[in-house]
């Protein structure tokens, strides 16, 4: 949450955010801002133009749960046309199909998928990245999920969020007699 005050002094100050949904952030809204914070000239601001800007209910607890691809694109089936979730999501998968940023920019579009060797199906569209976004590349993604619908397209997606790379996790290759041998206790997973 950023402030400023009449006398022009400035709590934290968000350069260019990226309101979403899209639109004008007034005054005494109550917002989530994900960003990496800089001192700019004795002022605590976002490190990057164009962060991510969610506006928020006043003083209702943000929940964000943390989904896999799969269980993103069921969120955003479940949702009206061109409507948003309430509160933000972390989604993390593989980059399936990742597009170049426009001249000049940092933003990226990319696909998403649970496995990096299907076609994905969940958009990332103007999402600011940690480092540029590349196919195969593990990444989580936060934001708001959007059923975008434009004539007969319906695209399940994610607008103006923020990414991070994350380590893809290790898969181990075992045999049946190996898969036995892990002895896990009853109701345990690996």
């Amino acid at each position: 949450k950023g402030a400023r005050t009449s006398d022009k002094n400035i709590a934290f100050e968000v350069y260019r955010g990226k309101p979403n949904p899209a639109g004008e952030v007034g005054m005494d809204a109550y917002v989530l801002v994900t960003c990496k914070i800089i001192n700019f000239n004795g002022t605590a601001e976002n490190f990057e133009s164009g962060p991510t800007v969610e506006v928020l209910e006043p003083g209702k607890p943000v929940v964000v749960d943390t989904v896999s691809v799969a269980e993103a694109l069921e969120v955003g089936q479940a949702l009206a046309e061109n409507a948003y979730t309430d509160n933000p999501y972390v989604v993390i998968g593989y980059v399936t199909k990742a597009f170049e940023p426009d001249s000049g920019k940092t933003q990226q579009n990319f696909y998403m998928a649970d496995d990096p060797d299907v076609r994905g199906d969940f958009y990332a569209f103007k999402a600011s990245p940690d480092s540029k976004v590349a196919d195969g590349d593990y990444v989580q993604l936060f934001g708001k999920i959007q059923k975008y619908v434009k004539g007969d397209k319906t695209t399940i997606e994610l607008s103006y969020g923020s990414v991070k790379h994350l380590e893809a996790p290790k898969v181990d290759t075992l045999t049946v007699a190996e898969v036995q041998a892990l002895d896990l206790a009853e109701g345990a997973t690996t």
